[in-house]
């Protein structure tokens, strides 16, 4: 003689809540480290500094188990190159052979040209860089990117093995778009600083800078007592070429004289 409840829809409740928990759990962790992530990138340190605190932080996430080696590419002065400004674990071998990588080459670049995340569970063809004592592994590639255009990627190390999981990949995606945001910035002060010493056109100091240059000129040789000097250069007949030619061809020779200056 037996009784039977069915306990079915306890269960499931049960299960549904433990869920709950766990995905309040990870957002939670997820949330604190963009906003560590954030926190960091206010401070006035170059951003080299900022990405790499910002890679020990993401590799420290407890609930992905990432292995503890990674790194961070950006897109500089050719868009179609990789340079590593972040690496956390790298081997000096590793160091030098993804120090700069082009659009399309090993899982950085297909992911940098796809602007699709690259997921790896082992090493296959796609590692075209590989290295000597190179330990099985896997891999998440995240593209950073803003408005259509690879900023650069998040390189983070898996074991072998490791199973993609959506969660995952939505949170690193998350962590792309903040480091795109930072990076974008960070090259934005970069750029008005630039431009507050620099003329764009030429590439040369600016007036601002030749003050500043000139007053520490001065300043030094009051307490030197030596001499300084400042050399003037004209061009001659700049007005008629801009005049007859127009103001691209005046500004090609502007250029050119500042080639010639550098």
């Amino acid at each position: 003689v037996g009784t039977c409840i069915d306990i079915t829809e306890r269960k499931q409740a049960a299960e549904a809540l433990r869920a709950s928990e766990a995905e309040l759990h990870d957002n939670f962790f997820a949330q604190t480290t963009i906003n560590m992530i954030l926190s960091e990138s206010l401070e006035n340190v170059p951003l080299e500094v900022i990405l790499q605190k910002a890679l020990n932080m993401i590799l420290s996430v407890p609930w992905i188990a990432f292995e503890p080696i990674g790194s961070i590419h950006i897109v500089e002065d050719d868009p179609e190159i990789l340079v590593m400004k972040a690496q956390y674990n790298f081997p000096e071998s590793q160091i030098r052979l993804c120090a700069h990588i082009p659009f399309g080459k090993c899982l950085c670049g297909k992911a940098a040209q796809s602007q699709n995340i690259e997921f790896a569970d082992h090493i296959d063809e796609r590692h075209e860089i590989c290295y000597e004592g190179m330990l099985p592994h896997g891999h998440y590639i995240v593209p950073i990117q803003s408005g259509g255009r690879t900023l650069g990627v998040l390189n983070v190390y898996l074991k072998e093995g490791h199973i993609r999981n959506q969660n995952e990949e939505e949170f690193l995606h998350t962590i792309a778009d903040t480091l795109a945001g930072i990076i974008m910035r960070k090259q934005g002060e970069v750029r008005i600083e630039y431009l507050a010493y620099y003329d764009d056109l030429t590439g040369l100091p600016n007036r601002n800078l030749f003050i500043d240059r000139l007053t520490q000129g001065i300043a030094r040789i009051e307490y030197s007592k030596k001499l300084v000097a400042v050399l003037t250069i004209d061009i001659d007949r700049f007005k008629f070429i801009n005049d007859t030619y127009g103001i691209e061809a005046g500004d090609a020779v502007l250029k050119a004289v500042a080639k010639k200056l550098t």
